[in-house]
């Protein structure tokens, strides 16, 4: 067992029996594809007494979510703003979750999300009686998992990699996706910051040798093609993350 596990349970003491009791279930939507409604529903079918059964995000990220049926879209953004906040999502679920194992006294808490970021809310429930089901894709690092009292993985459901394809692109929009996919995955995007090296060394590319001076630095090229890429607000943590197409809506 990992030392970043024995140390939350040491910190934890021992971790109470299964949870009795109401419970919720809580998407991340920005993490968690809508081809995993289907899944997800049947562990919601399965517990008792169901008093929330939620999806976060920016209501541009989440978009796929909006119109499916069973979840209720709460959005997080930051008013005043562009409507989009770094760990806003996370730290909606984050509160509601303990929001509801501090005044209904325990139960059982659905976490779903490929996100190690929710280890830490994990450990911090079941010290409050909770049971935690974990869900998420094979990806999921295994402090999260071990952090859970149980843990579902989903699996794509034949078909689902159909977006994958459809967003495929040639030239430079390939070695983008390679290298976002090499450096933190779809799912997670990775550094604006870190493509300059990444390519520079993997594929000798500079983009200054762009022909279109409107394209000759990464954030107006990516900026540039809004139903590509998404981007964070300026700063030196941004994220970039690949615009994937996920079925068609219901």
């Amino acid at each position: 067992m990992k030392q970043e596990t024995l140390q939350a349970m040491a910190d934890i003491g021992v971790v109470g029996a299964p949870g009795r009791g109401p419970s919720a279930l809580f998407v991340d939507g920005e993490n968690l594809h809508p081809w995993a409604a289907a899944a997800l529903r049947a562990i919601a079918g399965g517990l008792p007494d169901l008093r929330a059964c939620r999806v976060y995000g920016s209501v541009p990220r989440i978009d796929g979510w909006l119109s499916v049926p069973g979840f209720e879209p709460v959005h997080a953004g930051v008013s005043g703003s562009s409507g989009e906040a770094k760990n806003a999502a996370d730290i909606r679920i984050a509160v509601d979750a303990m929001e509801f194992a501090l005044r209904d006294g325990g139960g059982t808490v659905v976490l779903c999300s490929s996100d190690r970021d929710f280890t830490p809310l994990a450990w911090a429930l079941r010290r409050h009686g909770c049971r935690v089901i974990g869900v998420g894709e094979a990806k999921t690092s295994p402090v999260f998992r071990e952090a859970c009292s149980r843990f579902d993985l989903l699996s794509p459901p034949p078909g689902a990699n159909s977006g994958r394809a459809s967003c495929t692109r040639k030239g430079i929009d390939r070695k983008i996706f390679d290298a976002v996919e090499r450096l933190g995955g779809r799912g997670d995007g990775c550094p604006v910051a870190a493509l300059n090296p990444e390519l520079r060394k993997t594929d000798q590319f500079n983009i200054s040798s762009l022909p279109d001076p409107a394209d000759r630095q990464w954030r107006r090229y990516l900026a540039n093609r809004p139903g590509t890429y998404r981007l964070d607000p300026r700063g030196p943590d941004a994220r970039v993350w690949i615009i994937e197409a996920v079925g068609p809506k219901d």
